[in-house]
């Protein structure tokens, strides 16, 4: 894996940021959090959400709310769930 000294926020957190300072910090890690479950969920399905593959595993079944106390105080989170219930978050299986 290269490591890469570029990063990029999108323009749409960035004005986000701008009028609410710090404080918003909290909130773009809940949907960074969120995103990155999602997607990894995807790639354990085998498939984007509508699409019809021979490598779909299971199929996307909503999302239940788990709230982590942080730093920044409680943060409530949208673990997404599959219909099989055998998906877990790699945190959950000690990655």
């Amino acid at each position: 894996m290269t490591c890469t000294d570029h990063f990029t926020l999108s323009d749409e957190f960035v004005e986000q940021i701008i009028p609410q300072g710090m404080d918003y910090i909290p909130e773009m890690i809940r949907t960074l959090i969120n995103l990155a479950m999602r997607i990894e969920r995807q790639a354990y399905l085998g498939a984007g959400p509508y699409e019809r593959t021979p490598e779909r595993r299971d199929h996307a079944n909503g999302y239940k709310p788990n709230t982590v106390k942080t730093r920044a105080g409680p943060t409530t989170f949208r673990v997404p769930q599959a219909r099989k219930g055998d998906f877990r978050v790699s945190a959950a299986n000690g990655r």
